[in-house]
């Protein structure tokens, strides 16, 4: 029987064909971020600047890239004019990890960390070989600081554990704050022109505005700042400062630079043996059964 093969002329004729049926790619699209300075207001005399960061990425829409904001928030940054500090801020994923903002007109911070830490080896015999297998737990820390005196303090802590068997252990010393207001109140500053400064920087055609903070004047950067998606908001030029008669840049440090040294808590990571003792029931006897039959049904 012979077998029909399609023309050589059909080649072209598809390819010019998938010209027009497929759509072209535009390569102008870049992901990236916006930053604007939406509220400056005064904490104890320092000054506390609300910063509004939109996230875009790129996404395919009828054959061409197009921008699409992925991520809205906004961050709360402190300062008493010779340093910064990122307090935190609200919305996602700000909300999960580092949650700030106003309760009963005081400053609050959250700081939010999960990990996994291996617990207990256990030793298995199969088929006449031991084998150890690492039981792994998870752990969730929620620590809650409040602003007094120039420093943040540790007021509550709380950490909860939850092993493979579906035990969870919590470990508070106090009730955790998680309703907390964006600020209110606002701070109109002066503004003030440096050109030359800011296009040394990168930010042209922006203005900065003049703060009185507790120790010197700031400078907070008022314009709308896009910056590639790689740049952390640490490096954003936002806030300055004045030395020497020179306008520099004030780096944002963590939060963990401005906690007090003493602290009002006692909390401490329960113990491995204790938690053992709590956990060892049936449900954790049914976790190594089905461990072993796994091992056993596969070797």
């Amino acid at each position: 029987m012979c077998k029909r093969f399609p023309s050589p002329l059909l080649v072209p004729i598809l390819l010019f064909s998938l010209m027009f049926l497929c759509p072209v790619v535009s390569a102008d699209c870049s992901p990236h971020e916006v930053y604007s300075v939406s509220s400056v207001s005064q904490v104890d005399g320092w000054i506390l600047v609300e910063v509004s960061h939109w996230s875009y990425i790129c996404e395919m829409i009828a054959g061409e890239w197009v921008e699409r904001v992925d991520t809205v928030n906004s961050y709360l940054i402190l300062t008493d004019g010779r340093r910064a500090f990122l307090v935190g801020g609200f919305g996602p994923p700000l909300d999960w990890t580092m949650p700030a903002g106003f309760l009963n007109d005081t400053l609050y911070a959250v700081r939010i960390s999960t990990y996994r830490e291996t617990y207990k080896n256990v030793t298995l015999t199969i088929n006449g070989k031991p084998r150890s297998f690492p039981l792994i737990r998870n752990i969730r820390v929620e620590e809650v600081y409040r602003f007094k005196d120039d420093c943040f303090e540790l007021v509550s802590k709380c950490i909860d554990i939850t092993y493979p068997n579906g035990t969870s252990l919590k470990n508070c010393n106090d009730t955790l704050i998680k309703l907390f207001e964006p600020p209110t109140s606002k701070l109109h500053g002066s503004r003030i022109r440096e050109k030359r400064f800011m296009t040394r920087l990168g930010v042209v055609n922006s203005s900065l505005t003049a703060f009185k903070a507790k120790n010197r004047v700031v400078l907070v950067n008022e314009s709308v700042i896009t910056v590639p998606i790689s740049m952390s908001i640490r490096d954003v030029p936002l806030i300055f400062g004045i030395e020497n008669g020179t306008i520099v840049k004030l780096p944002i440090e963590p939060l963990q630079k401005i906690t007090c040294n003493k602290t009002r808590t006692g909390t401490n990571t329960p113990s491995t043996s204790s938690n053992l003792t709590q956990i060892c029931g049936p449900g954790f006897v049914l976790v190594l059964l089905l461990l072993f039959l796994m091992l056993k049904e596969c070797s």
